[in-house]
């Protein structure tokens, strides 16, 4: 039973260990009050603790009154009664943010309660996107909520959240601030929160005062509290005489205490400047200076301080405010040890002394006593102090020159520290995950490396624009970096686990990097292309950088251009080799019914969906990661979302006749549904000013709602007899547009819902799709009628006689970006080209289609059109002649539904009936890459990102995907929760090569369209999971991979000969192991099941069956052979 139990809690912890937690924010002993001080305020707390009803009491108060030093004394209090659950501490470091809070908290129940630690385990059991959210109303129910209903305890349960006030901006807190609100009350009555806050306004807002809920408390002034005079008196003396005899009175003392006008902060820094590390004067003449003057506060104290220790030396402000430039600048702190480092780099002849420069400031700055530890303000009212130019005075050390510092230090160490093997690897067999002890692994960079490898690019993003035009030793630094030691910037980054931070760092760079030319800025999509497209040997070890990820990069790469010949001891591809990046998709799932809408965000980084699951799911639109529990709600299915266009609100229409709005941050649902309808909502949209919404429903009537209370604005907006299937606000967002199946057209003020005029009639079918014209003018609509027709958008007037040509329904319609011309796509199979202001065809039919025309769509110059069909191709066309450019874009086996221009019209991204999308090239129209394949089902909708770095796909297969677009590559799993059941994004800057899809087949071969049949001797099993084992002889495996025998692997495994060495082969992770622990090579998965040799496989029809010299391979404790360095690099 013993046995079992430490099992069960050794899985326990395994999960658990998966919710990041951040160090030093809890419980400080140190910072606790002085005994015997603060009491009437520290009993009224443990009297609400003990009795009260409410769940939280906040403590409000001034800076440097003691509200954080009350917080740590009551959690010290309830330590000692078993009682403390958990604490957290807000400051200004990236780190400690919302979304760290419930992750700590829930750490701190758990090891509190056994009963809280394994109903938590079962709320986040196998889930990692679960454990790594970012939404905190999700961490708040999954984290803590839901496992506290499993306590069954008596009496309190005590929780500090001190300085909320730091917790970040207003809008970075206002989930935050809901969930204190609203959602606190829902936790087990035992819970009691003490949660300490500086009076900021939308803290204000929401807490002026009690409630039934919460206790809202001001920190008491010398006025108001009789015994607040003695304790700072005593605190003030106590400390003044911690380390020695008192230098000072006790009337001395009372001068202090008078001084700090019941500021604790105030006589805390005071005293440690007068009893502190210090040179020259004596402590009575310390005392002598802050008490000279009527200056009272905070800031007259750090002058006094600053002004002794930095004096009128010109050169010790300058450093001064160097170094201090630094720390307030970076995105994680740093240990003094760490910024001398960095700084030395500017100027190596005459460095900044950090050490000397930090030493006497211990009244201000933490971690100056000790070399490692990372430096950080005591109190934020101090770094204020110095960035206001108010406040600060002379020693304000101003925004101007930091970034720049930082990026040319950061530049020149990465320079100068980085080179081959960082990690000193012994064998290429062992993973970085498998060194022992694994801390050591990530410190052998050094951290100030490790900080200039993660940040150097955001901190060039806040430069200012001249840095990177005239700076010539930027563009010197960063061309070398790309140029020579990028793959040693991958090692650094693979030994401390912060590879996808390149990719962060190369983003944010990259607009800057387009000062120093072509060949910079290409290098730099290159690494970010090679990262996704191999990421699995880079993350996992820094040798496979070389061993494997170099191996597969394609031919006509610039990594291969500019590394390839430096490592001729590699594994090389002979045959089936890429030549231009490959496509790579990953499947993210959620949903569990159809995906029936998706949209992005205005800014890229999310995107909702609506299904037939009943539920809305928000996913971060960089990873793929669900950002929250699916937004639950709506009884049927959500037909359509949207976004607000500030981003802020989702609207969702639903066939249970309802619309729903969202905040689009925590998921939340605001207020109640929206009523009205009778019948499903079809079709929903925002107004271009966010404030309203119109609805179109199967009960024929359209809807206008305000999108800040959710109120319906006056009566449904009624005229059509039909379903009405498409609204659309005019861009000016005066007027709205709608189709309907009763075969008309509706105008109406968007203002007042009014009709305007008439309906628009003139079709004789359904009205299938409209738009309005870029500047608002004019409307065309398509329908099942065959026709189009334009319309007057001012008079709702026809605008000349229909549109005739098409002999089938006309599915599509789309104004060109100058509003000159239309194009129209119909079920006859061809597109037609419209002048917008005459109604005339322009030109015969685009023929060349043989099946439906379901969508169409302008390149955003206005000068080609491309076109997605039952026939499965796209087709490309010059929009000026309607000719039709270069042959069909052949690749899908079934109808082609969707497509989509890149926003800078270099790419097109089709999706299909056959369950794949496809990146084409809009000059060439060649395919780029393989077809991007996930989805299990068709692929009805695609769309890039705003910024053309993503593509989003939605499928039947009940998922959403996202693809980057640059590489092609999966962002993230399958955004799950849908029938299309996938989401792709894509990053658009890429250019792929073309490769077929391949399927598992059976020995022997058949023709199979479309498809690669394997010619095996051994039959593949269809688990993704299963290994692959070829058996080796008693002398070494010589493995082959080739038909070749000059191929074969010449460095035989394994050096220590087994009973009977067996090489695997996993076809999900495509690594190539030996005796199922060696990592001799990886293989793209893809690529793996065409490789010859591989479960025994010997042709690919149609091919090319991919051949793999070993010949020349290197690997295990001869890995470091790998390499010949370049005459242009350094060798170290």
């Amino acid at each position: 039973m013993t046995i079992l139990e430490d099992v069960k809690l050794l899985a326990i912890n395994a999960d658990l260990q998966n919710i990041p937690f951040v160090g030093e924010a809890g419980h400080e002993p140190q910072k606790e009050c002085l005994a015997n001080t603060r009491t009437a305020l520290l009993d009224e707390i443990g009297d609400w603790a003990a009795s009260g009803t409410e769940r939280v009491f906040i403590l409000r108060g001034e800076a440097g009154t003691g509200k954080s030093a009350v917080a740590h004394t009551m959690a010290g209090r309830f330590q000692k009664m078993k009682r403390l659950g958990a604490t957290f501490c807000f400051n200004s470091t990236p780190s400690r943010k919302p979304v760290a809070l419930f992750r700590n908290l829930a750490h701190g129940l758990a090891s509190f309660h056994s009963a809280f630690k394994a109903a938590l385990q079962n709320s986040v059991k196998d889930n990692k996107d679960l454990c790594t959210t970012a939404d905190v109303e999700q961490q708040f129910v999954r984290f803590i909520l839901d496992p506290a209903k499993a306590l069954n305890v008596n009496g309190a349960i005590f929780i500090v959240i001190d300085a909320f006030d730091e917790s970040g901006t207003i809008d970075e807190r206002q989930a935050l601030l809901r969930i204190i609100r609203d959602r606190f009350q829902e936790l087990p009555a035992a819970f009691r929160i003490l949660i300490t806050s500086r009076d900021e306004y939308d803290i204000l807002k929401d807490f002026s005062q009690s409630t039934a809920h919460v206790v809202v408390r001001r920190m008491p002034t010398v006025e108001e509290d009789a015994q607040l005079s003695q304790d700072l008196l005593r605190f003030i003396e106590h400390s003044v005489s911690r380390d020695g005899p008192s230098p000072l009175s006790r009337p001395q003392c009372a001068t202090l205490r008078d001084k700090s006008e019941g500021l604790f902060q105030w006589a805390f820094v005071a005293c440690r400047y007068i009893v502190g590390p210090a040179f020259g004067k004596a402590p009575i003449t310390r005392y002598r200076q802050l008490v000279t003057g009527n200056d009272t506060g905070l800031d007259p104290l750090y002058h006094t301080v600053l002004s002794r220790y930095l004096g009128a030396d010109p050169e010790h402000l300058d450093a001064f405010k160097t170094v201090m430039g630094v720390i307030l600048t970076t995105i994680e702190p740093l240990s003094m040890a760490d910024l001398d480092i960095l700084l030395r780099e500017l100027n190596p002849d005459n460095p900044t002394d950090v050490f000397e420069t930090l030493r006497y400031f211990g009244s201000l700055l933490s971690g100056v006593q000790e070399d490692t530890v990372p430096v950080r303000p005591l109190h934020s009212t101090f770094s204020e102090l110095l960035r206001d130019s108010t406040r600060g005075g002379t020693y304000c050390v101003g925004p101007e020159g930091h970034h720049e510092n930082i990026t040319r230090a950061s530049l020149r160490l990465l320079n100068r520290g980085l080179h081959f093997n960082m990690g000193e690897l012994k064998t290429s067999y062992v993973l970085n995950r498998d060194i022992q002890p694994p801390e050591a692994l990530a410190v052998k960079p050094g951290w100030a490396l490790v900080y200039a490898s993660k940040h150097w690019g955001y901190h060039l993003s806040e430069c200012r624009p001249s840095f990177a035009r005239s700076d010539d030793e930027l563009g010197e630094l960063v061309t070398a970096l790309l140029l020579e030691k990028l793959l040693f910037w991958l090692e650094t980054a693979s030994l401390s686990n912060t590879v996808t931070h390149v990719i962060t760092c190369l983003l944010a760079a990259m607009e800057s990097l387009k000062a120093l030319g072509e060949t910079v800025c290409n290098m730099a999509e290159e690494c970010i292309r090679f990262i996704r497209t191999c990421a699995p040997p880079i993350i996992a070890s820094s040798a496979h950088i070389y061993l494997s990820a170099l191996v597969w990069a394609p031919s006509e790469s610039m990594i291969v251009h500019h590394y390839r010949s430096a490592y001729p001891r590699l594994a090389e591809v002979r045959q089936g080799r890429d030549h231009k990046w490959p496509v790579m998709n990953l499947v993210l799932s959620g949903h569990t019914g159809g995906v029936t809408s998706i949209a992005f965000s205005p800014d890229g980084r999310r995107i909702v969906s609506g299904s037939w699951d009943h539920t809305l799911r928000l996913w971060n639109a960089d990873t793929g990661a669900a950002m929250r529990e699916p937004l639950t709600g709506h009884d049927r299915q959500v037909t359509s979302v949207a976004f607000s266009p500030d981003g802020r609100r989702i609207v969702s229409g639903s066939w249970e006749n309802t619309l729903r709005l969202w905040n689009a941050d925590t998921g939340a649902a605001i207020d109640e549904p929206l009523t009205g309808h009778t019948d499903g909502v079809l079709s929903v949209a925002l107004s271009p000013d966010s404030r309203r919404i119109v609805s179109g429903s199967g009960d024929g009537t359209l809807r206008l709602w305000n999108a800040d209370t959710g109120a319906a604005m006056g009566e449904p907006l009624t005229g059509h007899d039909s379903e009405v299937t498409s609204v659309a606000f005019s861009p000016d967002g005066r007027r709205i547009v709608s189709g309907s199946w009763d075969h008309t057209l509706r105008l109406w003020n968007a203002d007042t819902g009014a009709a305007i005029g008439e309906p628009l009639t003139g079709h004789t079918g359904e009205v299938a799709s409209v738009a309005f014209s870029p500047d608002g003018r004019r409307i065309v609509s398509g329908s099942w009628d065959h026709t189009l027709r334009l319309w007057n958008a001012d008079t709702g007037a026809a605008i000349g006689e229909p549109l005739t040509g098409h002999t089938g329904e006309v599915y599509s319609v789309a104004f060109s970006p100058d509003g000159r011309r239309i194009v129209s796509g119909s079920s006859d199979h061809t597109l037609r080209l419209w002048n917008a202001d005459t109604g005339a065809a322009i030109g015969e039919p685009l023929t060349g289609h043989t099946g439906e025309v379901y969508s169409v769509a302008f390149s955003p110059d206005g000068r080609r059109i491309v076109s997605g069909s039952g026939d499965g191709t796209l087709r490309l066309w010059n929009a000026d002649t309607g000719a039709a450019i270069g042959e069909p874009l052949t690749g899908h086996d079934g109808e082609v539904y969707s497509v989509a221009f890149s926003p800078d019209g270099r790419r097109i991204v089709s999706g299909s009936g056959d369950g794949t999308l496809r990146l084409w090239n809009a000059d060439t129209g060649a395919a780029i890459g393989e077809p991007l394949t996930g989805h299990d089902s068709e692929v009805a909708s695609v769309a890039f990102s705003p910024d053309g770095r993503r593509i989003v796909s939605g499928s039947w297969d009940h998922t959403l995907r996202l693809w980057n677009a640059d590489t092609g590559a999966a962002i993230g799993e399958p955004l799950t929760g849908s029938w299309d059941h996938t989401v792709g994004v894509w990053y658009p800057d890429i250019t792929p090569s073309v490769m077929m899809t391949c399927v598992a087949g059976a020995e022997g071969f058949a023709s199979v369209p479309g498809a690669h049949v394997y010619v095996s001797g051994l039959r593949r099993s269809r688990s993704e999971t299963d290994l692959a084992m070829l058996p080796a002889d008693r002398t070494g495996q010589a493995l082959s991979l080739s038909p070749f025998p000059a191929h074969q692997m010449t460095q035989r495994y394994p050096r220590f000969y087994a009973e009977r060495t067996r090489i695997s082969f996993d076809l999900k992770t495509g690594w190539i192991q030996g005796n199922g622990k060696d990592h001799l090579l990886w293989v793209p998965p893809d690529k793996l099941r065409r490789l010859y040799g591989a479960n025994q496989l010997r042709m690919v029809i149609p091919g090319p069956t991919i051949h793999l010299d070993l010949s020349k391979f290197v690997h295990g404790t001869r890995w470091t052979e790998c390499r010949l360095p370049l005459d242009r690099e350094t060798v170290e």
